[in-house]
């Protein structure tokens, strides 16, 4: 007869390396090896390493608050405005969508507009002048308007203070865990961040953010 310490813990040790295994099957396997599937710029990193800091740029300054990107309608808004996507707005990204961007930047609400639809229509000179003067502006107070809530982010602009060691460690770390980057992409952080500034960064992702959005429409909206 087993006695019930040997049954207690051979249960025990049966659960958890039951549990182990499917953390490892479920979770790790999945992250360290993503479905990279398509050929379109959702699934490829951005060739820029500047468009990675400009995502940092992003974060920090909280744009993701008032621009957050994928927007989805909720169901309300459906009900009251219809499937907008059913037209052909807002198509859903591909499942590796913000493979390459960490943290993700994704909200459930926007106050402003989707700041890839600024990319397409806007150029690197445009984005430029758009962050650092503010054309909706009270003329009593240049730097802030209520109304719209924007203001200048020409302090972006003012020091070119990029840190190219941390960003080449964030390629590293990236590559650790099995996204396909390389050496000499982690290499060319050292260059590429030289003597830019984190409003250039910001421009440069705002560009990739409008390029990535015209492609996706190109490729499934002809």
């Amino acid at each position: 007869m087993n006695s019930p310490f040997k049954t207690v813990s051979s249960t025990i040790v049966t659960t958890v390396v039951a549990g182990l295994v499917g953390f490892v099957a479920s979770v790790v396997l999945p992250f360290g090896a993503p479905d990279l599937h398509g050929k379109h710029q959702y699934t490829q990193a951005p060739e820029d390493i500047l468009v990675l800091k400009g995502q940092e740029v992003y974060y920090q300054e909280g744009c993701q608050y008032c621009h957050s990107q994928g927007l989805r309608a909720q169901a309300w808004e459906v009900l009251r405005f219809s499937d907008i996507e059913k037209l052909g707005y807002f198509p859903a990204p591909q499942k590796q969508a913000n493979l390459f961007f960490t943290p993700s930047v994704q909200g459930s609400s926007r106050i402003g507009p989707d700041l890839s639809h600024a990319g397409i229509k806007m150029d690197r000179d445009a984005l430029r002048n758009l962050l650092m003067s503010n054309p909706y502006a009270n003329p009593k107070n240049p730097q802030f308007d209520m109304r719209t809530g924007n203001h200048s982010y020409a302090y972006l602009f003012e020091e070119d203070n990029l840190d190219a060691l941390a960003m080449s460690w964030k390629v590293r770390w990236m590559m650790n865990f099995g996204l396909p980057l390389n050496d000499p992409y982690q290499r060319s952080a050292f260059p590429r961040l030289a003597d830019q500034t984190r409003g250039d960064a910001l421009v440069e992702y705002l560009n990739f953010l409008g390029s990535r959005q015209a492609q996706y429409d190109g490729e499934f909206y002809q």
